[in-house]
């Protein structure tokens, strides 16, 4: 073995074994619980549908819950979804397929932001070190799977590919780099293509502010190949967006209408403002002059803060806003990492001019490291989970007694099948994971193209056997109508209210009106579905269950208490065990 190597990528081989040890942290919780690999620690059970719905052979995600829904388009990309569920795909059981994906993508994330730390200059050591610091903080976000996990890899990709084309504006190589980058932002996250579009237009027009003409050129011409890739996603996205239930879909999901900035765009600007002004005034007061480099890379990272706050913002201009800002921070916070850790290594190779100062000067540039720390720090989680707490590890115990029922049913029907749970119970979530099957009603399912009068009828159905009242039904509202008629809509009107009254308009003779919430908001949609209920579903129920092909009935004995399908004259007892009860609808 050549020790020298060994010696010169000490750092680096520290660090990836840090990362390495904390992605197996869920292999301990799942020794602690005691109940084998059914479960997965930190698993989504949005996603884990999702990838066993690829594994099925449905990689368009047309909907993973509803089994009519099944070959149609999914309303947003799922490259992610696709590429977490191939190990599923080559063999591997969806448990260690998320454990597999959890350790892969974050040696991934480490190695790319490693590589992207050296691209900005860093030395060797602190780009080991701040590569394994960030994925202390990120650990949460990466730990679940498909969406952040895959998601922060490509956001650093496009960055790393960023930089090499701007030292590198005229190879062609360099260009179709960042041109694949930028249009993989697209099939991987809205917001991240979002952000991406908005922070190519500002260096757009910082290129032509500065009159840099050699970058401009082949800038545009990068454009010109990012537009060629994007052709497949532009199909796609104009038969998403002409869907005839996708504006359903997306008021359901938590789209409002608003050119009201939200409260976390503030408190997002507040925590970036601090490095951005470290970052100004390290180039005006610390950098040498011979330092061009460093300086126009921080400039850079300053337009990527500025684009940050933009994109969080953007309803302001378009009307629309779809959670953008709490989405756009996920993307934030590793943004903060990447300048702090970049603006502080320059800060230290400039440290003779730093101390040289006045005091007034070193006294601002502290305050603002300072602060810059705090910000960090508020993006920090509790770590406490990482190992497994207690509930955590009661949860995984809880899924090991509902499994072998799943397994059973997956086992003895070849075909996929549909099968009725209760709409709150935790078997509707897991039919879709563990079985090739599909279920009558489960929240998630209504997060695809399907439409209201469709949802809301699925739900009425599937609790015909729970006593449903018009109160349950409201209590009721996030499993039927998503975030957006729960919270989304309500706090978007309240934000109005809001703004209205801390600006005093009601001086001006502006009404401002009264906060709401969805039990006051929707009461009317609340009194007709009750009817609905009582004239429609439960004298036609047998025609519905036919209609959405319903051939089970399944109960979990210790939690759903309220379900009975025991009332069901047609229901069959074919598998009970201590914890599941399994009926076949004859």
């Amino acid at each position: 073995m050549d020790w020298s190597l060994v010696e010169k990528q000490k750092w680096l081989l520290a660090s990836l074994a840090i990362v390495f040890f904390l992605s197996l942290s869920p292999v301990f919780q799942i020794l602690l619980s005691g109940v084998g690999w059914q479960g997965m620690p930190h698993a989504d059970n949005y996603y884990s549908a999702r990838m066993r719905e690829v594994a099925d052979g449905y990689p368009l995600l047309g909907n993973p819950h509803f089994f009519e829904h099944r070959e149609e388009i999914a309303p947003a990309f799922f490259v992610p979804d696709v590429v977490s569920a191939l190990p599923i795909v080559a063999g591997l059981p969806l448990s260690i397929t998320h454990l597999v994906n959890f350790t892969l993508w974050s040696l991934v994330f480490a190695l790319l932001l490693f590589a992207l730390l050296r691209r900005l200059g860093l030395s060797f050591a602190w780009s080991a070190i701040a590569a394994a610091l960030s994925y202390v903080q990120m650990y949460f976000q990466i730990a679940r799977p498909v969406s952040m996990q895959l998601v922060h890899p490509v956001f650093i990709l496009f960055l790393i590919a960023f930089f090499v084309w701007l030292e590198n504006p005229k190879r062609t190589r360099a260009a179709l780099y960042l041109a694949l980058a930028t249009a993989l932002t697209f099939y991987t996250y809205q917001y991240l293509w979002q952000l991406v579009v908005v922070f190519l237009g500002l260096v757009a027009l910082y290129l032509l502010l500065q009159r840099d003409w050699e970058r401009l050129a082949p800038y545009f011409r990068a454009g010109i190949y990012t537009t060629l890739f994007m052709v497949p996603a532009g199909v796609l996205t104009f038969l998403q967006l002409t869907h005839p239930f996708y504006l359903e879909t997306m008021l359901r999901v938590g789209l409002g209408y608003t050119h009201l900035p939200s409260g976390e765009v503030f408190l997002m600007g507040a925590h970036i403002l601090p490095l951005v002004l470290l970052a100004l005034l390290s180039i005006r007061w610390v950098l040498p002059q011979i330092a061009v480099r460093e300086k126009s890379l921080l400039l850079l990272l300053v337009l990527f803060g500025t684009a940050l706050v933009i994109t969080s913002a953007s309803n302001v201009v378009t009307g629309l806003d779809l959670e953008t800002a709490s989405h756009i921070t996920r993307l934030a916070s590793l943004w903060l990492i990447i300048a702090t850790a970049t603006a502080l290594y320059y800060l230290f190779r400039a440290r003779e001019r730093l101390f040289a100062l006045e005091r007034w000067k070193k006294l601002c540039i502290s305050l603002l490291v300072l602060l810059t720390f705090v910000t960090n720090l508020t993006y920090t989680p509790d770590l406490r989970g990482m190992f497994g707490t207690k509930e955590q590890i009661v949860a995984l115990q809880d899924i090991a007694g509902l499994v072998p029922a799943l397994e059973w049913l997956d086992e003895h029907e070849q075909e996929p099948i549909v099968v009725w749970a209760d709409p709150r119970s935790k078997l509707a979530v897991y039919v879709p994971i563990y079985t090739k099957h599909y279920v009558l009603f489960e929240a998630t399912g209504m997060l695809n193209l399907v439409s209201d009068d469709e949802v809301q009828e699925r739900y009425l159905a599937a609790s015909s056997l729970s006593d449903l009242t018009r109160e349950k039904i409201a209590q009721d509202v996030w499993y039927f109508a998503g975030a957006g008629y729960a919270k989304d809509t309500p706090n978007t009107r309240n934000r109005s209210v809001k703004y209205c009254r801390m600006l005093r308009l009601e001086l001006f003779g502006y009404a401002c009106g009264e906060l709401t919430d969805s039990q006051r908001l929707y009461a009317p949609l609340y009194a007709q579905m009750w009817e609905r209920y009582i004239s429609e579903v439960l004298p036609r129920l047998e025609d519905t269950l036919e209609k959405y092909r319903v051939s089970y009935v399944v109960k979990d004995r210790l939690r759903d208490t309220d379900f009975n399908p025991e009332r069901l004259k047609n229901a069959e007892l074919v598998y009970q065990d201590e914890r599941v009860l399994l009926y076949r609808l004859n």
